[in-house]
């Protein structure tokens, strides 16, 4: 597949058809299962779009949990607890309003993605938010996705970041 326009819409056309919150579930529990999750205590994950993987059942007291903000063309990273007050921002994401903080403080980053390849490429939604935000961290990075949204292939770009760990179930 060279397209990656064709790609993500594909993507986004094989994930309507999936057990999301199944997936979702069984993927939250290999991440548990993750040394690299166990030894973490600040964690950066995503709030799902409909038909996304959705990892919110981690959020807990035993680690520091932060979302995303889209501010101009980067992410600041912002604390998140269960029950914190978002807002909707520009693309129709869910974001917190609280305080950003340093990247640096982020030991662990969970990526969402529209799909992935066997070299561990991530196809993201175009912008390249978490490829500028992935050029300045030392986190570990962890993408997890379904294995039908797993290609042999997908096209990368000079900018485009892999992953440290590829999750499927």
């Amino acid at each position: 597949m060279d397209n990656k326009t064709e790609l993500r819409i594909i993507a986004k056309s094989i994930r309507k058809t999936l057990d999301m919150q199944n997936i979702s579930h069984k993927l939250c529990e290999k991440i548990k299962a993750l040394d690299e999750y166990k030894f973490s205590q600040n964690i950066l994950l995503f709030y799902p779009l409909e038909h996304e993987v959705n990892l919110l059942e981690l959020v807990n007291n035993e680690k520091n949990f932060y979302l995303p903000k889209i501010k101009d063309k980067t992410l600041e990273i912002c604390p998140y607890q269960n029950g914190d007050t978002l807002t909707l921002n520009k693309f129709k994401i869910q974001e917190p309003i609280t305080k950003p903080v340093v990247s640096s403080k982020i030991d662990l980053i969970i990526l969402p993605a529209l799909a992935a390849d066997i070299h561990n490429n991530r196809l993201g939604y175009g912008k390249g938010f978490y490829d500028r935000l992935l050029e300045n961290t030392k986190a570990t990075t962890v993408l997890p996705l379904p294995k039908v949204l797993i290609f042999e292939q997908i096209p990368t770009e000079e900018h485009d970041k892999t992953v440290d760990i590829l999750l499927t179930v």
